[in-house]
């Protein structure tokens, strides 16, 4: 018999056990739930703020995408520019050359040289 009482007392221990951590789950279940509506407002004023968000991105974009176009057609014409600016300076260069030669031909040609 007091085998028997101390394998109940152990049973009833177990239960008791049980029903408290099952009590502790229901006392955070509990206090979850009361936090769930205000969870639901916070979610639904970030949802409205991502929406307002995505507004914004989609008209700077619209703004952006002409000034990006230019940017674009500029950076050709400045490549354009430096191209004949570079064939510039090369006819330059062979024109100073041309002259040199020139000048050192004519002075050689000096009566008295």
């Amino acid at each position: 018999m007091v085998v028997e009482l101390s394998h109940v007392k152990q049973s009833l221990y177990e239960q008791v056990t049980l029903v408290r951590k099952q009590v502790q789950t229901i006392e955070r279940l509990q206090s979850l739930q009361v936090q769930v509506p205000d969870l639901e407002r916070q979610l639904v004023g970030k949802m409205v703020e991502i929406d307002i968000l995505s507004q914004d991105l989609a008209a700077t974009k619209e703004q952006i995408t002409p000034t990006a176009e230019r940017v674009r057609e500029l950076e050709v014409a400045l490549t354009q520019a430096e191209a004949r600016e570079q064939a510039r300076q090369g006819i330059d260069d062979q024109m100073r050359s041309y002259l040199e030669f020139m000048k050192r031909g004519l002075e050689g040609e000096k009566p008295g040289a």
